[in-house]
């Protein structure tokens, strides 16, 4: 009898693998399957929701949805595309997975769903392997990069980041973000405020500045800023960075954008090659890095070169040894009330309270920490970035 149903079981998943209807099959214990026969099936319904799939050369998942009546199974000859559930009976979701492409070709294939009496087509095609920019790299007009400056090309700025945000990767930028290089007609703008007025803006909260390094949408931010009414007097360090250099930057870039607190710890730690875990919180709950020269002198080494490209005679780079701000102010997107914003600051030997200590003492630390929107006392720089 176990041999008789193991048979039958194997038959009916067969079966069911090629679209055919059951077939009867009865076992010594009584046990009888139903016949469904062609005839007493009247409807034969199938269908998908999207006809077709384009993705780039990284690895993959998609979701789509099958409406069936009856059996159906999939099928397709490329082994790059995979597909869960490849068979069933009724209306389900199905997954398909598209392995990376590392090909120097563009690829495509069809999956084909089927039933006894129809059949539904979905394309896929996948674009060639592409190698992405790396950290550092130097990101020209023309849409290619090199880890050393190239004086024949336009740069447009330096990649920090080579991983984008969900919400970054839903309007189309999906390789990285890159800070800015300004030409001596469009300095980096001094003494604006984050704001003008004293409204909480973005959805998100923090409650801490840990928190707020989690904040990496500077981008949709300061495109939300830009449909407030009057953003260039109301909200001026974002109108600065957003309608920084608009005719110079090419379509495939996004517009520039004001960096949120976890985009400016993504430029301290990747490009400054400060450690990913700050060294310290202080008293009013700042991080603080405490190796501020080394930290700017690193970032330097990748804008300092850029006073010598004929698009950038006269640059000035981030403050340190290469320019005369002894501390240098840039204003982040990242909100923590109404009043409150973040600030990233890079302190070289100035008077601060630190670690308790009751006066000042001139010390070299980086700072992501609180900062008064409105305060004039609390003006600092714009450095604009961009997604890519």
């Amino acid at each position: 009898m176990k041999k008789k149903k193991s048979v039958a079981n194997s038959m009916l998943i067969a079966m069911a693998l090629c679209g055919l209807s059951f077939i009867s099959c009865g076992g010594s214990g009584g046990e009888t399957f139903v016949e469904e026969s062609l005839e007493q099936v009247t409807d034969f319904q199938l269908n998908i929701s999207e006809s077709s799939i384009s993705v780039d050369f990284e690895a993959s998942e998609h979701q789509i949805q099958l409406t069936a009546s009856t059996n159906w199974i999939a099928t397709t000859t490329a082994s790059w595309i995979h597909i869960t559930p490849a068979y069933g009976k009724t209306s389900t979701s199905v997954v398909v997975s598209i392995d990376s492409n590392t090909g120097a070709e563009d690829r495509d294939a069809d999956i084909t769903f089927k039933n006894d009496k129809n059949s539904v087509t979905l394309h896929v095609s996948q674009s060639k392997y592409v190698i992405k920019p790396k950290i550092g790299d130097y990101l020209y007009s023309d849409g290619t990069w090199s880890s050393q400056l190239d004086y024949e090309k336009t740069p447009l700025g330096i990649v920090f980041s080579t991983e984008t945000t969900e919400k970054d990767k839903a309007l189309g930028y999906k390789r990285g973000y890159a800070m800015t290089i300004a030409p001596p007609s469009m300095q980096y703008s001094y003494g604006v405020s984050w704001s003008t007025v004293s409204k909480k803006e973005f959805s998100d909260s923090y409650t801490t500045i840990q928190e707020a390094l989690n904040d990496r949408d500077g981008l949709t931010k300061t495109m939300q800023i830009a449909q407030t009414d009057d953003y260039q007097n109301k909200y001026p360090a974002f109108y600065k960075a957003y309608n920084f250099l608009e005719d110079f930057y090419p379509e495939w870039t996004s517009p520039r954008f004001l960096p949120s607190a976890g985009q400016w710890r993504d430029i301290i730690v990747n490009l400054g090659e400060a450690s990913s875990e700050y060294d310290f919180i202080s008293e009013g709950g700042d991080v603080i890095w405490e190796v501020s020269t080394s930290i700017v002198n690193k970032i330097n080494s990748y804008l300092e070169p850029c006073r010598e490209h004929p698009s950038y005679i006269g640059f000035k780079a981030l403050p340190g040894i290469y320019w005369y701000f002894k501390s240098g102010f840039y204003h982040c997107s990242t909100e923590l009330s109404s009043t409150k914003a973040i600030v990233m600051h890079f302190a070289l030997n100035e008077g601060w309270y630190l670690k308790g200590i009751s006066y000042p003492v001139y010390y070299y630390f980086t700072r992501i920490g609180g900062l008064n929107k409105t305060s004039s006392m609390d003006t600092g720089h714009v450095r604009p970035c961009f997604a890519f």
